[in-house]
């Protein structure tokens, strides 16, 4: 299991388990990982908020989709990074 430092309102690790990858898998219509991994690339927001939703929940029991949504518009407002950026994030810890 990779986790992945990434900074949002404050360090974060992104960690995928198996019944991560489960529940994002049926979060994205059923769809293996390996396709909604190559989906990605087309700057997906549903993989970004899903993705950051389903990695970072071991480390936050109470997050939630609204939370995921807020911390990517800061993210990119504040110029920490792009949509690209959180896309390469998840699939590095995907991997």
């Amino acid at each position: 299991m990779r986790e992945i430092e990434i900074i949002l309102d404050r360090p974060r690790k992104l960690r995928f388990r198996i019944g991560d990858l489960q529940e994002f898998s049926l979060a994205m219509d059923h769809r293996p990982i390996a396709e909604i991994m190559s989906r990605a690339f087309m700057i997906d927001p549903s993989f970004i908020v899903l993705g950051l939703f389903y990695g970072l929940r071991h480390e936050d029991g109470k997050i939630t989709l609204n939370k995921v949504k807020n911390f990517v518009d800061a993210y990119v407002e504040s110029d920490k990074g792009t949509y690209a950026d959180l896309t390469s994030l998840l699939i590095d810890a995907m991997n």
